[in-house]
């Protein structure tokens, strides 16, 4: 497994004008296309991840299969990168256009056959995880829709359970300055959720009513002026950033193995519970972190990078399928 790893790493360092002329040179030795020869390297019966994510790179970069490809790109570092395009849902399809770029005496043995299906199978299961998730941070909160605007409540009652909310005008339009004490920026937590949508709303709900003796210990840690920072909108926060690194594909491994053509719905409910349980544990450990390093909200960012960037943390959301129950 490590000599894998490495093997990618140093492949990263190399640049392309070298990794064109040496796939061209064993291309020609063997007959066979990267993709194919990362196949049958793999042994055994189960394709692993670490097999899946060498052949998502190769796919990523490869002239050839552009035509099945759609460009991303990192905000944060303004990297431009390729992975095999979202309107794709059926392994058999891709694997038909595959071998019709690259020949048909491609992939040719059943064992590469396996490997490259299985591959394709676990990007384009984390494909319709990102497609899930997007669809939710697009879901704009609507004052009009019942269900939103209980969820907002609950997340208030359940933080607050002793308060109640002071509302300006219309008790319907949940304009209140009480807002502000659970961490939202202004009157009307729905210009918060603008950016993370519904998905940004779930999220915090779904924490608070989880592990609510500990959303409220937190609550209670950042009303203090030397501590202070904004609650609800660092939880949203965080589903930003969780679900970048998601598109980005920084964290795939534990959607890979979820089986979007069996079941779509299952696959659409454990997408949503590996995430939460991502947030959760984010959410949780770094307010540990920012306390234990006397946090204030100035040194909000820089904190919060430098706790995202642990090697501890790196993998537990890299590899750890973590439940929403469970904090690690």
């Amino acid at each position: 497994m490590w000599q894998t790893s490495l093997f990618v790493f140093l492949w990263r360092l190399l640049p392309a004008q070298y990794k064109s002329i040496i796939k061209y040179i064993i291309h020609l030795l063997t007959g066979k296309c990267e993709l194919e020869r990362i196949c049958e390297e793999q042994k055994g019966v189960d394709t692993n991840y670490v097999v899946t994510k060498r052949f998502e790179q190769s796919l990523g970069t490869s002239k050839q299969l552009a035509s099945l490809l759609e460009e991303n790109s990192n905000k944060e570092t303004n990297i431009t990168f390729y992975y095999l395009s979202r309107k794709f849902t059926d392994v058999d399809e891709v694997y038909g256009k595959i071998r019709n770029i690259k020949g048909k005496n491609s992939f040719t043995s059943e064992h590469s056959k396996k490997v490259c299906k299985t591959c394709l199978r676990h990007m384009i299961n984390l494909n319709q995880s990102i497609n899930y998730l997007d669809n939710l941070a697009r879901t704009s909160f609507e004052l009009s829709d019942t269900t939103h605007k209980n969820l907002l409540l609950s997340l208030w009652t359940t933080l607050k359970p002793n308060h109640t909310l002071t509302f300006m005008d219309d008790r319907e339009e949940l304009t209140s300055p009480d807002w502000k004490e659970i961490g939202f920026q202004g009157l009307h937590p729905k210009t918060d959720f603008r950016g993370m949508g519904m998905l940004g709303l779930v999220n915090l709900h779904r924490f608070v009513v989880l592990y609510t003796r500990e959303a409220r210990e937190m609550l209670e840690d950042v009303s203090d002026p030397t501590m202070w920072y904004p609650f609800a909108i660092s939880g949203i926060n965080i589903t930003g950033i969780l679900i970048n690194m998601i598109r980005s594909h920084e964290i795939v491994e534990v959607f890979y193995g979820l089986n979007f053509e069996q079941d779509e719905q299952t696959h659409q409910t454990t997408t949503e519970n590996i995430f939460q349980g991502l947030y959760n544990y984010v959410f949780i450990n770094f307010h540990e972190y920012y306390v234990k390093n006397n946090g204030t909200v100035m040194k909000f960012n820089i904190l919060l990078q430098e706790y995202l960037r642990q090697p501890s943390v790196q993998h537990a959301l890299k590899t750890h399928t973590i439940s929403p129950y469970s904090l690690l």
